[in-house]
Order: C-alpha cells, then structure tokens, then sequence
C-alpha cells in the first residue's frame, strides 16, 4: 500500500520541485536583465504594462486549459494554481525589482 501511495505522489511532488525551480529561474533571468540593462526601472514598467494587459476583461478569461501553462501569467486560478505554475506572479516579480 505504501509503495503504490509514493508511486502516485511521488511524480507530483517531483513536478511541484521542478515548478519552484523555474518560478526561482525566472527571478533569476530578471536580475539578469537588470544587471545588463543597469536600469530595473525599465523592466518594473515592462512587467506593469503586461499586468495591466492581463488585468483587462478580455479572451484571456476563456482560455482552455491545455494552453494556460504558455500564459506569462495563469488566467485561470485557484487555490493550488501558484504551486502549478512557471512562473512567479508579476506582482512579486515586481516587487522584487522595485527593491533593486
């Protein structure tokens, strides 16, 4: 029974793993930016206006599952959708930035 409870949880668990290390990649990728371009100012004001676009009632709200993962940020949520997603919400993220 124990064996066939962690062949279930196990490939979620490991999936889980594998989404935190690329919500931290992303965190990375922007710091990288930053310390290229010297100007976090800059990537704070790109990552607003792609808030703002995701923040307007539009297609975006019917999107089939299958394809939500391609979305910078998820357009459906849930409870659980932060634990299943790539990246870090553009609000974090920018707050991140805005310290730098």
């Amino acid at each position: 029974v124990l064996g066939l409870l962690l062949a279930i949880l196990a490939p979620i668990i490991v999936k889980i793993v594998q989404l935190s290390i690329s919500r931290k990649r992303e965190y990375m990728a922007d710091a990288g930016a930053v310390e290229m371009t010297r100007y976090p100012l800059g990537m704070v004001q790109a990552l607003k206006k792609i808030r703002e676009d995701y923040a307007r009632p539009t297609e975006h709200t019917n999107v089939n599952s299958a394809v939500a993962p391609m979305f910078l940020e998820s357009p459906k949520k849930s409870m659980l959708s932060g634990l299943f997603q790539t990246h870090p919400p553009i609000d974090d993220r920018i707050d991140v930035l805005s310290r730098m």
